[in-house]
């Protein structure tokens, strides 16, 4: 389901693909080497050599927000380094631009 930004239109998407990933990188580089158009987040996009050699093709146009989850065995007895990472990744995550 893609959402309009400026209008509030949504439009429900049924690609017809020949490739499909589940990684960011991956989606990236087909788009780059001309295999069609990919749909990337905008803060994959906020480093130069990410979005290098991509072009905005539908800008006023946005994909679902999906949650972002992190597993963990105990939260009791959290490693440092643990609690350190899921810290940095709320943090990071707060001051991501959403739709």
């Amino acid at each position: 389901m893609l959402q309009n930004k400026r209008n509030q239109e949504y439009f429900r998407l049924a690609p017809q693909s020949r490739l499909r990933v589940n990684d960011i990188d991956v989606a990236a580089n087909a788009a780059k080497a001309g295999l069609g158009i990919a749909l990337i987040p905008t803060y994959y996009l906020a480093s130069d050599t990410s979005a290098e050699g991509l072009q905005a093709v539908l800008p006023d146009w946005q994909g679902q927000q999906r949650p972002v989850y992190l597993y963990y065995r105990d939260r009791d007895v959290m490693p440092a380094r643990l609690k350190a990472f899921t810290q940095f990744v709320l943090e990071w995550v707060s001051h991501q631009p959403m739709p």
